[in-house]
């Protein structure tokens, strides 16, 4: 995934940025020892900390793509492509799979081909350029 690095600050010695995406705005913690650079764009993967409530099966007509963000929560749809153990492969973007890694007592039965919705507060979000 690209990101746009459109807004960066530090909470608890932690670097958290605003980004932007071909999808949505997103917002996490930067999990780089070089610090992210204001208006640059980084080719990213994401891992999670603790969700903040059960993964949702939603109706595919009713849901597409994106990450949007209220306060201090980040909200993530997207397709299931793939499934192996308690890792999913998350397509937000054709160019854009994530590996999701969901536990058991934290999510409905998924299923390939069904669309998801979860969210997570921005500390848990962690943001890996490479």
């Amino acid at each position: 995934m690209r990101v746009i690095v459109s807004s960066i600050q530090s909470d608890n010695e932690k670097t958290v940025i605003y980004g932007i995406t071909e999808i949505g705005i997103i917002k996490g913690i930067w999990k780089c020892e070089e610090s992210p650079v204001l208006l640059k764009t980084y080719s990213v993967e994401l891992s999670f900390g603790e969700f903040d409530k059960q993964i949702a099966i939603e109706p595919q007509e009713e849901i597409y793509a994106e990450i949007w963000g209220i306060d201090n929560t980040v909200h993530f749809h997207g397709i299931c492509e793939d499934i192996d153990d308690d890792v999913y492969y998350i397509r937000f973007q054709h160019d854009w799979l994530d590996m999701v890694e969901i536990p058991e007592n934290t999510t409905n039965k998924i299923n390939k081909g069904d669309y998801v919705s979860f969210s997570a507060k921005y500390w848990n979000v962690w943001i890996y350029p490479y």
